[in-house]
């Protein structure tokens, strides 16, 4: 994957909680997502996502940092004295959803996908 997880910050924090993650490799985000689940065991995690962001298609660099906030703003960047970029994306959440211990994100990468026909 070009694209990992640092951790969850401020859990349970309004307009602060957040998901931060590091760019490994160039590519566009368009390919990836992130789940809400929770941990199941020490080392197993829920199949039952119960929140999905896919990020809409943005050409990122190694080294860059993307924050996706779970509650409201607007998307923007901002450059980093390393000579980075961090980029800011917001889930738009009516609440915080990170409280327990136990809840987690996951990165999925969609290089890949298929939706049902309209009907």
């Amino acid at each position: 994957m070009k694209i990992e997880i640092v951790g969850i910050f401020d859990k349970g924090v309004p307009n602060n909680e957040r998901i931060t993650l590091k760019v490994l490799q160039d590519c566009n985000l368009m390919y990836y997502s992130v789940g809400k689940t929770v941990y199941s065991g020490p080392n197993n995690i829920s199949n039952a996502l119960k929140e999905i962001f896919w990020f809409s298609p943005r050409e990122v660099k190694s080294g860059d940092y993307i924050w996706l906030y779970t509650g409201n703003g607007s998307e923007h960047t901002h450059s980093n004295t390393s000579g980075t970029t961090t980029h800011n994306f917001y889930w738009r959440l009516p609440k915080t959803i990170f409280h327990s211990i136990d809840d987690c994100a996951v990165l999925f990468e969609n290089n890949n996908w298929q939706t049902s026909p309209r009907t």
